[in-house]
């Protein structure tokens, strides 16, 4: 089996290229051998292809259609995605934005069908306004506020309106060790990099609130939905996928429902914990973090701000939901995985980059 990953440059394709075995400069990831994972490279290993925005552009369908004839591909994962919220708003940028977000996943959906082709097509939480005080479910109502959401809705209605195999995944609050994300800004804005730096105070945000997901356990998770549709036919659906803070007694019972799942199928969203943090109680566990990970680190004074404060002091455009919170029972009932804790990944990020300060 084949796997085209666009978008290679992007965070979570760097994730998930991180996470894969290298044979002879090709890229598998375990494969399934009488219901157990085996990493022998041979007829049943699933290999990755990744291509970057030079090599494979979405806006251009006969650079897709020629991909497709060269690679022969199973299964196409699109990462290729413009996600700078605010750009999304000037109206100059707006129709780059829905070319890439939308109007690829037009081209991306109709090669799939032809070709039949599982596409896996990666959204976000700004597809809802907000309004609301329990997670998300999948199949709730789409009343995105910005353009940024805008165009990633029309992209999942484009490639569930086309008659392919598709499965969208919704995510939140993406990080990770690769490309720009909230918590390298932090770092980055609280003088992290640089030793003895004395960082100005920032106002964060403290009334949205939603979810934290490390980009790596997103890659997990997307090997897991490739893993079980070279078993069987993963059946087309929209998923939410997204990290929480795990407790170590709700990771039990998640742990003992995946080994009876009659249990597991009769489990109702009630019973998940899903804990949600503001943008504010984000950025104190990275400082608290960065602290334990670099004594000499000197954490910035935090301020709580409201949105309606921070937008008349920076000037921001585009409207955000204030509660964002994904319920992702579906993801880990269909495909078989258990809710991860984000404070897992962050440590890891905030290793890795005061190594890259140490060697910068």
């Amino acid at each position: 089996m084949k796997v085209l990953v666009i978008g290679g440059q992007s965070q979570l394709a760097q994730s998930l290229k991180a996470r894969l075995i290298v044979d002879d400069g090709r890229l598998f990831a375990p494969a399934y051998q009488d219901n157990a994972p085996t990493y022998a490279i041979n007829d049943n290993a699933i290999e990755f292809v990744f291509t970057n925005k030079a090599q494979l552009d979405i806006t251009h369908a006969y650079n897709v259609q020629a991909a497709i004839n060269d690679i022969k591909p199973h299964i196409i994962i699109n990462c290729a995605a413009l996600t700078d919220v605010e750009q999304a708003e000037q109206i100059d940028k707006q129709s780059d934005v829905f070319a890439v977000n939308a109007d690829g996943v037009q081209t991306l959906s109709q090669q799939c069908k032809r070709n039949d082709i599982l596409l896996i097509y990666l959204s976000t939480d700004y597809v809802f306004d907000g309004n609301t005080s329990r997670p998300y479910l999948s199949d709730d109502p789409c009343q995105p506020l910005n353009q940024y959401g805008l165009s990633k809705r029309q992209g999942e209605l484009n490639a569930i309106n086309s008659g392919c195999r598709y499965v969208v995944i919704r995510t939140s609050w993406l990080f990770s060790e690769f490309g720009q994300n909230f918590v390298k800004s932090m770092l980055r804005l609280g003088g992290f990099y640089h030793a003895n730096a004395l960082a100005k105070p920032l106002n964060i945000v403290n009334d949205q609130r939603g979810n934290p997901t490390y980009a790596g356990h997103l890659a997990d998770a997307l090997i897991a939905v490739v893993q079980k549709n070279a078993r069987q036919s993963v059946p087309s659906a929209v998923y939410h996928f997204s990290d929480t803070v795990v407790s170590p007694a709700f990771l039990q019972q998640q742990q003992q429902q995946q080994q009876h799942k009659a249990d597991l199928q009769t489990q109702s969203s009630s019973e998940c914990e899903y804990m949600d943090v503001s943008w504010f109680e984000f950025a104190q566990s990275i400082f608290q973090f960065a602290e334990i990970e670099r004594n000499s680190f000197i954490p910035p004074a935090l301020t709580a701000v409201s949105t309606i404060d921070y937008v008349k002091a920076v000037g921001q455009q585009a409207k955000r939901p204030k509660y964002s919170s994904l319920n992702c029972d579906s993801f880990y009932e269909t495909f078989g995985v258990v809710a991860t804790d984000w404070r897992v990944g962050l440590k890891k990020v905030i290793k890795a980059c005061a190594a890259e300060a140490k060697t910068g």
